[in-house]
């Protein structure tokens, strides 16, 4: 994949390719064990025609439930991943599970801990690759 190196053709490349990448993906290596698909507390997660896929309008990367992802602590084979063309922040994921789940079934967001999101937790570690692209597209699984 060769990507824009203009920062306003990458941006706009980022918003026209948002529909099939998301901040974590699941790429090629998945064996589709489906260790992933409970753990995630948005059911962001689906089983796809070859591979499992991820919502990329319903994954909060955990934020508001835990200080890590899910999908990346149960996988054994480390095919949940960041994809590093769109990482989004605290903020933005912590509007999207408000959107989800309502204002009472999380933390307020200036009381998210090491607990409740990753981005405040010193021990979370990610597998990263900028190579790597979701094995499948998620919209065929997802209506609007």
């Amino acid at each position: 994949m060769i990507l824009p190196t203009d920062n306003k053709k990458l941006t706009q490349y980022k918003q026209d390719k948002r529909d099939i990448f998301m901040a974590t993906m699941i790429t090629e290596d998945c064996i589709n064990c489906g260790a992933c698909e409970p753990e995630c507390p948005n059911q962001a997660i689906m089983e796809g025609n070859e591979k499992y896929v991820i919502n990329p309008n319903l994954c909060t990367e955990c934020v508001g439930f835990y200080g890590y992802e899910m999908c990346q602590d149960v996988c054994p084979v480390v095919c949940c991943i960041p994809n590093q063309l769109l990482r989004e922040s605290e903020e933005t994921l912590y509007e999207r599970a408000v959107k989800l789940h309502g204002d009472d079934s999380l933390p307020p967001k200036e009381e998210l801990s090491p607990e409740t999101s990753r981005f405040r937790n010193p021990d979370w570690e990610n597998e990263i690759s900028d190579f790597a692209e979701p094995a499948e597209d998620y919209t065929e699984y997802w209506e609007d």
